[in-house]
């Protein structure tokens, strides 16, 4: 799969951005969990998942987050970058065949 988004300053920021968000609203009351806290977790995650664009990079770029924040470790993220790899290509020939019929 096309990695051309992760070769973006803005895309690197903003995942540092993200990194440092969570790491702040750790801190944060626990009453806030599901509260301002959720609301600011999601808005930063949306910003390098919509630089990334397309539902397949937006996984790769939350699940490279995961692994940032700890939640998974580098084995597992690699299982399931060879899945979205696998898949990226198989939807790249879908387009293509699809293309070639118009």
């Amino acid at each position: 799969m096309a990695n051309n988004y992760k070769n973006l300053e803005v895309w690197k920021v903003s995942m540092q951005l993200a990194e440092s968000v969570y790491d702040t609203t750790k801190l944060f009351p626990k009453e806030e969990l599901y509260g301002i806290t959720s609301q600011i977790r999601r808005s930063v995650v949306s910003i390098p998942s919509n630089i990334a664009a397309g539902s397949l990079s937006e996984l790769e770029t939350q699940l490279l987050l995961c692994v940032k924040f700890k939640y998974m470790n580098n084995v597992d993220m690699q299982k399931l970058d060879e899945l979205i790899n696998r898949i990226g290509m198989m939807l790249t020939k879908l387009r293509l065949s699809l293309d070639d019929k118009r």
